[in-house]
C-alpha cells in the first residue's frame, strides 16, 4: 500500500532519559500532517522519542475504513472492532508507554481529540507542553483556561525550537512513575497488545493487522463495554453537567440537561450556574477585561475557572454528562470529559446534532470513554443510572499525581469561598 494509507516504518529514534513523546495534534490536511513531523523531527534531534498516532498507531486505518468502503461491502463488526482497539492503544500510548505528551493547539479551533489526551496525561500525571502558532483564540487573544490550565504555568510555547527545552523542563518536574488508575489497567493491556501486533504488522498490509485483532473482539468490547449496573439509583447523585455555555441556545441547553437530572432528584453542578464563571461571564467578551492591567487579576480568575471544575469532577460530583452538541465539541468540555474518564466517573455523552467530525463519525476516542451515547435529552437520567457501574472500584484508591492534587486543593479552598458570597452573584447577561 501507498501514500497517506501505508504503514510508516518507524524512524530509529533517540532516547532523552529513555523518554517517548506523544505528539498529539490535528492531522486532517497534508499541512497539518507536515507540521506533526516536522515537530517529531525536532524533539527526535533533541534525543526524545516520539509517537504519532496517524503514522504509528491505526488512526490513519480506522478514519479511512470509515469513508472509503460502501457499508455493504464492510465486513460485519470491523468498525467497531478499530474504534476499540484504536481507543486502546491510544490510552496505553498516553498513560503506559510514553512519557510525556506535546499537543499543538493550532487551528480555527483545537482538535477535540488532541484535547482530549492532553487532559488525559495531565490526568495521570504526565509531563504536558502544549504549543500554539496560531493567532486565533477564544476570548480576546486568550484561550480556553480549561486547556491552558493543563501546564503548571497555564502557557502555551509558541515556537517550534523552544519545544524541546520546554519539554526536558517538564520531565524534570513532573514523579518517573506517575500512579495508574486502576480501572485503566485492562484497557492498557490490551493496548499493549494491540500495539505488539501493529509492530509485527508492520509490511503486512492493514488487512493482515485487521485479522490480527479480530481474535481480540470479546476482550475489546469486555473492556470498553458496559459492565452493568452498580444498583444505586440515579436519584441522590451529584452530576457534573459539561458543555458549552456561551450563547442562549448552549445556556438553555445545559439549564435543560440539570433540569432533567434534577426532576430525577439528582444534585447538579453547572459551572455558569454554580462556578467561578457565574461571577465572570458578563465580562469575558469584554477587550477591556483583557487590558495589561488587569492581567494578574485574569490569570488568578482563569486558575480558580479550572481549579473548581477540576475539584467538582474529582471529589464533589461523582456522576458526568457531557454536551457534545455544536460544529465541534466545547474543548473546555473534552478536557472535563477525559478528566472524568481518568478518574473513574460515570460518564455519558449528550450528541443530538448532526454534525460530525468525518465520514458521520464523532471523534472515536471521545466516545469510545463514555461507552453511553444518548441522542435525546430525556434519556439523560436513565443513562446516568445504568452508567454507575461502569465506575470500577480501583478508582477510588487512585492517589491523585501532585500537580492534580494541588489543582484540586485550591479547587476546593475556591468552592468554600464561593458559597460565601454567593449573593453577589450577578444574572448573566446572556439571559436577560
Amino acid at each position: 500500500m501507498t501514500g497517506r494509507g501505508r504503514f510508516h516504518t518507524m524512524q530509529a529514534m533517540g532516547h532523552h532519559n529513555g523518554t517517548t513523546v506523544y505528539l498529539a495534534g490535528p492531522h486532517w490536511s497534508p499541512e497539518e500532517e507536515r507540521s506533526l513531523l516536522g515537530m517529531a523531527g525536532e524533539i527526535e534531534r533533541h534525543g526524545f522519542g516520539s509517537y504519532l498516532p496517524h503514522r504509528d498507531g491505526i488512526e490513519d486505518l480506522y478514519w479511512r475504513h470509515c469513508a472509503g468502503a460502501r457499508p455493504a461491502r464492510r465486513e460485519a463488526g470491523t468498525e467497531d472492532l478499530l474504534r476499540r482497539a484504536l481507543f486502546c492503544l491510544e490510552l496505553y500510548q498516553v498513560v503506559r508507554r510514553c512519557g510525556a505528551l506535546v499537543c499543538s493547539i493550532n487551528g480555527r479551533v483545537p482538535d477535540e481529540g488532541a484535547v482530549f489526551k492532553a487532559a488525559l496525561a495531565f490526568a495521570v500525571g504526565k509531563p504536558l507542553v502544549i504549543c500554539k502558532g496560531d493567532n486565533r483564540s477564544a476570548f480576546h487573544g486568550n484561550d480556553n483556561s480549561m486547556v491552558t490550565g493543563l501546564t503548571p504555568a497555564f502557557k502555551t510555547v509558541k515556537r517550534l525550537s523552544r519545544v524541546p527545552a520546554e519539554l526536558a523542563k517538564a520531565i524534570r518536574s513532573f514523579p518517573a512513575t506517575p500512579p495508574v488508575p486502576g480501572h485503566l489497567n485492562g484497557m492498557l493491556d490490551l493496548g499493549e497488545r494491540i500495539w505488539e501486533l501493529v509492530q509485527k504488522s508492520r509490511g503486512s498490509g492493514e488487512q493482515a493487522l485487521v485479522r490480527r485483532i479480530a481474535p481480540l473482539r470479546a476482550d475489546l468490547a469486555a473492556a470498553t463495554g458496559s459492565r452493568g449496573k452498580d444498583g444505586k439509583r440515579a436519584e441522590g447523585r451529584v452530576v457534573y453537567c459539561s458543555g458549552p455555555l456561551f450563547c442562549p441556545e448552549e445556556l438553555g441547553a445545559m439549564a435543560g440537561i440539570a433540569r432533567q437530572l434534577e426532576e430525577a432528584g439528582c444534585g447538579t453542578f453547572l459551572p455558569q450556574r454554580d462556578g467561578v464563571e457565574a461571577f465572570v461571564m458578563n465580562r469575558i467578551d469584554s477587550p477591556l477585561a483583557n487590558a495589561w492591567i488587569f492581567k494578574p487579576l485574569q490569570d488568578l480568575v482563569n486558575r480558580a475557572v479550572f481549579a473548581l471544575d477540576i475539584f467538582q469532577i474529582a471529589e464533589r460530583c461523582d456522576s458526568f454528562v457531557f454536551n457534545m452538541n455544536g460544529r465541534v465539541p466545547d474543548e473546555g468540555g473534552v478536557v472535563e470529559t477525559a478528566v472524568a474518564f481518568a478518574l473513574g466517573r460515570p460518564l455519558v455523552i449528550y450528541n443530538g446534532d448532526r454534525r460530525s467530525l468525518a465520514a458521520g463519525r464523532p471523534h472515536p476516542v471521545i466516545v469510545s470513554a463514555a461507552r453511553t451515547v444518548v441522542e435525546d435529552i430525556r434519556r439523560i437520567p436513565a443513562a446516568v443510572e445504568s452508567a454507575a457501574g461502569r465506575a470500577a472500584a480501583g478508582s477510588a484508591r487512585y492517589e491523585l499525581p501532585p500537580q492534580v492534587k494541588r489543582t484540586v486543593n485550591f479547587g476546593r479552598a475556591v468552592w468554600k469561598l464561593l458559597g460565601m458570597i454567593g449573593f453577589l452573584k450577578p444574572r448573566n447577561a446572556l439571559l436577560s
